[in-house]
């Protein structure tokens, strides 16, 4: 017997941003290689079949109709499911450590899933050797839980317990939507509103290349850098990463011969803490030539968001759905999308929730991916493992041909922090 759930106010923000740009799209998910010889289709199916239970919310489809002019819609759960339906083969010309795992990746996160049925699938990816093989992972932010990206691997890995996906949230009683108005209006604590959150956190970009409109081909490229001998950042790996985006940003736009925004780049950095999907507002600044200097200026952005302070580093707009009503989320949605609230996406993978095999394979690299967001020409996820950093530079193949000066950078700036910070 089917049962419905209404939708939270986040899955609807999140529907609505997806709904308003044809190029937007809202999962994530993830590469992940193993050695030796991959299950069989048959294996993978009925191991995530079991596990399914366990996460229910996985089980779930959306139903979209009409009520008078307005959309309706809400999430429907039936006792039978077919999961062959979201596991799928594939066959790769190419052995699956090659470059070329990468532009099918690309093409890949570029698809949006179908909303005809539960929003998540994985694909089997298994080369003509038999040494490797490999697993993509894609899950709407919707369905995802606290690993976002890492998400499948609560499905596969050998020895894994699924924790269930969160349960749904009651929506607000009445007395919260004059709660939600005051908080947008602004302030009946004395704090600015979300009204003022957001007008912050407008993008102070105008004519930048990186504001530009997507087409419907992606483009992977993956990074490995050492963090070692970065420790003297306080402690901090966010501060490094950050500040290495930093300059491999930097490096591009010079390489484009443009002049970085004396206001800098801003970035929205989801993260996961302590369990709870958290994002803040970081500008990246862009504009100074000094390593030092980045890392001095992120720091600082992230104590201000530790002490719950305003202005650059705090809680951002995807925080909000978190106290509005969803019957004010359309509406907002639609007053708000107009409007550059950031530049980029860069998102911190939590590394150690990484599992050691599935299928007793070994498990060699994984490789993070978060599609750019509406109007953005590229999106960053990065996965820090030990004192490996592994970035996954997801941009637009037309709007970005030159996506490798990234990857160039962001080495480069690496090396660059570890060469002040030695001589310190």
């Amino acid at each position: 017997m089917a049962v419905a759930e209404q939708l939270t106010a986040r899955d609807t923000m999140l529907l609505e941003l997806e709904d308003a740009d044809a190029s937007a799209h809202m999962h994530v998910g993830a590469v992940l290689v193993f050695e030796g010889r991959p299950p069989s289709h048959e294996a993978l199916v009925e191991r995530v079949g079991k596990r399914l239970v366990r996460v229910p919310r996985h089980r779930r489809q959306l139903v979209d109709t009409l009520s008078g002019r307005q959309p309706r819609r809400w999430w429907s759960s039936a006792d039978a499911f077919d999961v062959a339906a979201h596991v799928k083969p594939a066959l790769t010309p190419e052995p699956v450590a090659d470059a070329g795992l990468q532009g099918w990746a690309g093409d890949y996160f570029s698809q949006r899933l179908d909303r005809q049925r539960s929003l998540w699938e994985l694909v089997l990816l298994a080369g003509p050797e038999s040494d490797g093989w490999a697993l993509a992972a894609k899950t709407h932010h919707c369905l995802a839980a606290d690993g976002g990206c890492l998400d499948a691997l609560r499905l596969i890995a050998d020895g894994a317990e699924a924790r269930g996906s969160p349960g749904p949230r009651a929506e607000p009683a009445p007395l919260e939507f004059v709660r939600a108005a005051l908080s947008l209006a602004g302030g009946a604590d004395g704090r600015p509103g979300a009204a003022a959150a957001v007008g912050d956190a407008r993008s102070p970009l105008a004519g930048c290349s990186l504001d530009a409109p997507l087409s419907a081909r992606g483009r992977l490229t993956v990074e490995r850098c050492s963090a070692q001998g970065l420790e003297g950042a306080g402690g901090a790996v966010d501060d490094v990463v950050l500040a290495a985006v930093t300059g491999g940003l930097r490096a591009l736009l010079l390489g484009r011969g443009e002049t970085p925004p004396a206001a800098g780049l801003r970035a929205m950095v989801p993260a996961c803490d302590a369990g709870r999907s958290v994002a803040r507002v970081v500008d990246l600044p862009v504009q100074e030539p000094d390593p030092l200097r980045w890392l001095d200026r992120l720091r600082t952005q992230r104590e201000r968001a530790t002490l719950g302070r305003t202005g650059s580093g705090q809680t951002g707009p995807p925080e909000l759905p978190a106290w509005l009503p969803a019957a004010l989320q359309a509406p907002f949605c639609e007053s708000v999308l107009g409007r550059r609230l950031f530049d980029l996406t860069v998102t911190l993978v939590p590394g150690p929730s990484l599992p050691s095999a599935a299928f007793g394979c070994l498990l060699r690299e994984a490789m993070p991916v978060v599609p750019p967001a509406a109007g953005h020409a590229l999106g960053i996820a990065v996965l820090p493992v030990g004192d490996e950093v592994t970035i996954c530079v997801t941009a637009d193949r037309d709007a970005m041909p030159d996506a490798g000066r990234v990857g160039q950078g962001l080495r480069d700036a690496f090396a660059e922090l570890r060469g002040v910070m030695a001589a310190a």
